[in-house]
C-alpha cells in the first residue's frame, strides 16, 4: 500500500460503526413502538372512560319510575313536578328524588320561572335511547 493510500477506518471501526448504527436503529423501533404502546393504552382509557359514562347513563334509566320521567318529559318536551305528580300519582317528595338522580347522571336539566321549576332531557343520546325502545308503542 502506498502512502497516500492509507485506510481512513480500519476493519475494526467499519464494525464498531455498523453496531452502533444498528443499536441507533434499534432503539429507534423500540422508541416508536413504546409511542404506539401508549397512544394504545391511551384510546383503550378513552373507551374505559366512555364505556363508563354509558354505564351510568343506563343505570340512571334502569329504573322503571325514572324511565318513566324520562318518557314523559321527551314527550311533554319538560315540564314542572307538579305535572308529574298528577300523570304518576306519585309524591312529590319522591320524584325529586328520582329527577336528583337523573340531574346527576346527566340526563336532565332544569329551567326556574319565578316558583316554578321546569325539568328536560338534556342529553341527546337518552333521547334517541328512549324513542328507539318506545318507537313501537305510538
Amino acid at each position: 500500500m502506498k502512502p497516500f493510500e492509507k485506510e481512513l477506518y480500519d476493519k475494526n471501526q467499519i464494525e464498531e460503526f455498523k453496531a452502533e448504527e444498528s443499536k441507533i436503529i434499534s432503539d429507534t423501533l423500540k422508541t416508536n413502538e413504546k409511542q404506539k404502546n401508549r397512544e394504545a393504552a391511551m384510546r383503550a382509557l378513552d373507551q374505559d372512560e366512555k364505556n363508563i359514562e354509558v354505564s351510568e347513563m343506563l343505570k340512571a334509566l334502569a329504573h322503571p319510575v325514572r324511565l318513566c320521567i324520562v318518557r314523559g318529559l321527551i314527550e311533554n318536551q319538560g315540564c314542572n313536578v307538579s305535572h308529574m305528580e298528577r300523570c304518576m300519582e306519585a309524591s312529590q317528595s319522591s320524584i325529586s328524588q328520582y329527577l336528583a338522580k337523573l340531574k346527576a347522571a346527566g340526563i336532565v336539566s332544569s329551567t326556574r320561572d319565578g316558583n316554578v321549576v321546569n325539568y328536560q332531557v338534556c342529553n341527546q343520546q337518552v333521547i334517541d335511547l328512549v324513542k328507539i325502545l318506545f318507537k313501537e308503542q305510538k
